[in-house]
């Protein structure tokens, strides 16, 4: 009997970046190696590991890790049997699992998926007009789980164009703001079960004044956006709307649209297996790139409200948007252009302004001095006292 193999050849996605490289891959004592044609080679220690199908096909096996390991994947049909070898009992346990899987979900696919076919057929002749109508009733059929599972595994594999910004001071008022909008995100008289999402904030380092979130709650914002505001109601404003962003589920929606229906067949059954391959080929940030104009001006419309739910003036977006008009072309490399591919900014503030006049703003503690610390930490008064005085 011959040896189980230990080399294949796989694809891996180096931590912080959105492009996976091909690779071989070596199955060691300690775990997964991946060794790119150009490059460093990376580790993914086997008691990290977690296993998912990928591929359109699903026959692809993604192996992941925790935030910051590499990610890796291989087609291989005899990768599987020598990583249950390699892998150790809890590795192969796993792969049994998936086997076991695969056989109710064979069955359980073919029935949504021809569901999801009859729901699309049904909406219309009109192939553009089917999908955008049908994303949007499937996203309602789709477990809130999958949300926070897909932005868990996009966070991992995206360039956040920066270092995380780990300063006490920073944290303290970006999280701040995230919890008092956090506890308005549920209108008036609807179930709390829909909107059940965990927000987990990050701030990175970087001149971009901006923010973005992904589906199930993970918000990225910038220093630049907080050094450049003029008041805290500024920074809640384009976090509510990224929060609304979240809340409608528009990321889910333009995923499924940008997937395609056999993907969203396997969404509303809870398996996101078949997403993997698809977040690899960076169709996250294509999504985030992509909200249409009617998703910006309803997260415009709902981040408003969550803003004075939460005692934040409303203005604070519109004022933004004023801000943002100063900075032709301010571009997000590498990342996102949420807003600045957007270039209806006077339509926008006119509506931010028109619907805040008729919201009422909750009482709510003063955040300007966290805003304050956050920004004297970040060094904005002592670079413009610096340059009030005319130093270099």
């Amino acid at each position: 009997m011959s040896p189980p193999r230990t080399s294949f050849t796989g694809t891996v996605f180096p931590p912080g970046q959105t492009r996976q490289v091909v690779c071989d891959l070596y199955l060691r004592p300690e775990g997964l190696v991946a060794v790119p044609r150009e490059g460093d080679e990376l580790a993914l220690p086997y008691d990290r590991l977690r296993l998912q199908r990928g591929g359109i096909d699903l026959t692809t096996i993604v192996c992941l890790g925790e935030p910051g390991d590499p990610a890796m994947s291989c087609t291989d049909r005899a990768f599987p049997e020598a990583l249950a070898i390699s892998g150790g009992r809890r590795v192969a346990d796993a792969l049994a699992g998936m086997r076991r899987q695969d056989t109710t979900r064979r069955g359980l696919k073919l029935g949504c998926l021809a569901t999801a076919l009859l729901l699309l057929i049904g909406l219309g002749v009109g192939g553009w007009l089917a999908v955008s109508h049908g994303s949007r009733m499937l996203v309602g059929a789709i477990p809130l789980s999958v949300d926070k599972t897909i932005g868990e595994q996009a966070i991992q594999t995206m360039d956040l164009g920066g270092p995380v910004v780990k300063t006490p001071e920073v944290e303290r008022f970006v999280q701040a703001v995230v919890d008092r909008l956090d506890d308005q995100v549920v209108p008036p008289g609807a179930d709390p079960a829909d909107y059940a999402h965990a927000f987990t904030v990050r701030v990175v380092e970087s001149d971009l004044i901006n923010a973005f979130a992904l589906p199930g709650g993970q918000i990225v914002v910038f220093t630049g956006l907080i050094k450049s505001a003029s008041r805290a109601e500024q920074v809640a404003g384009v976090i509510g709307h990224e929060i609304a962003h979240v809340t409608k589920r528009h990321g889910v929606n333009g995923l499924i649209r940008a997937a395609g229906i056999a993907i969203a067949a396997q969404l509303v059954l809870g398996d996101v297996s078949g997403i993997a391959a698809v977040l690899g080929q960076g169709a996250m940030s294509a999504v985030l790139n992509g909200y249409s104009r009617e998703q910006e001006r309803e997260a415009d419309q709902e981040g408003a409200r969550i803003a004075a739910a939460a005692g934040f003036d409303p203005a604070g977006l519109a004022e933004f948007f004023i801000a943002l008009k100063e900075q032709p072309g301010s571009e997000m490399p590498g990342i996102l252009q949420v807003f600045s591919t957007h270039p209806d900014h006077d339509e926008r503030i006119a509506a931010i302004r028109a619907l805040g006049s008729t919201l009422t703003v909750a009482p709510g503690e003063d955040l300007s001095p966290l805003f304050l610390a956050a920004q004297d930490a970040l060094g904005v008064r002592a670079r413009s006292a610096s340059a009030a005085a005319g130093t270099p």
